[in-house]
């Protein structure tokens, strides 16, 4: 293994950290009010409905809740680090990244780089975000991931078919899937399935491909309440479930009952 690099690859939900990308607020701009964005807060949506037709900054139009956002971001890597763990950071947009799809949804965020990419074992998968505005995120997250891939042979980089351009950015037929959404378990992999985030077209593409390397994928369909499977189902370790049932809106698959 190339010593200035931790090894690549990650192959179940708990067990030892090594190395983590924790997000950034810098340059955070909401996109414009649309109903899809139930799951924010009533203070932000009444900010971003204020806005009309233009994204939301919000370190200028809420620097309280952005600063306290940024602080505990801070916290976290610091937390990590002190246990430990190597921290990464996205560095910011470029001028050109924070237009990329901005005649879909304006707006730009680093706050969560979960959403945008998913690695399972030694594969490093760039997945399509419902929302446009937020698709833009693999870009800086490249710049960290790619000396990571380059210095392991065995690693798989792919990066999923694009979302077919629609208006409203949020509908439309996708393919969508947020890391999010996917949770993995030896070799399972569970997927939750919503109107506001990842969908059946999206479940399959990634069973398409992930599936001939002996994984198995189990769509869990939610109700759309929360936005997504790690909101409802947590896997703490072996044995252990901290599962909000009432999102559901399927069975539990059998290899976690």
């Amino acid at each position: 293994m190339n010593q200035e690099f931790p090894s690549f690859g990650a192959y179940t939900d708990y067990g030892k950290l090594n190395a983590v990308i924790v997000g950034s607020a810098d340059g955070l701009a909401l996109p414009p009010f649309n109903p899809t964005l139930h799951h924010y807060n009533d203070e932000v949506q009444a900010a971003l409905k204020a806005c009309g037709e233009q994204p939301l900054d919000v370190r200028e139009a809420m620097p309280q809740r952005w600063e306290k956002t940024a602080e505990q971001l801070d916290n976290l890597a610091a937390l990590y680090e002190a246990n430990g763990v190597r921290v990464f950071r996205p560095r910011s947009y470029t001028t050109e990244e924070r237009r990329y799809l901005a005649d879909l949804q304006p707006g730009a965020s680093l706050l969560y780089p979960a959403d945008p990419v998913y690695t399972v074992g030694k594969h490093y998968i760039e997945v399509n975000i419902r929302r446009a505005y937020r698709r833009k995120e693999v870009f800086p997250l490249r710049d960290i991931v790619s000396p990571l891939l380059e210095s392991d042979a065995e690693t798989h980089q792919v990066v999923m078919p694009p979302a077919q351009p629609f208006t409203p950015s949020s509908s439309g037929p996708g393919p969508y899937l947020e890391g999010g959404d996917i949770i993995c378990y030896r070799n399972h992999l569970f997927v939750g399935e919503s109107d506001i985030a990842t969908n059946r077209s999206g479940t399959r593409w990634l069973e398409d491909y992930i599936g001939p390397f002996g994984y198995q994928v189990h769509p869990m369909p939610m109700k759309g309440s929360i936005l997504h499977l790690l909101g409802t189902m947590v896997l703490v370790r072996e044995g252990l479930l901290l599962l909000y049932r009432d999102e559901l809106d399927c069975d539990l698959p059998d290899v976690l009952g």
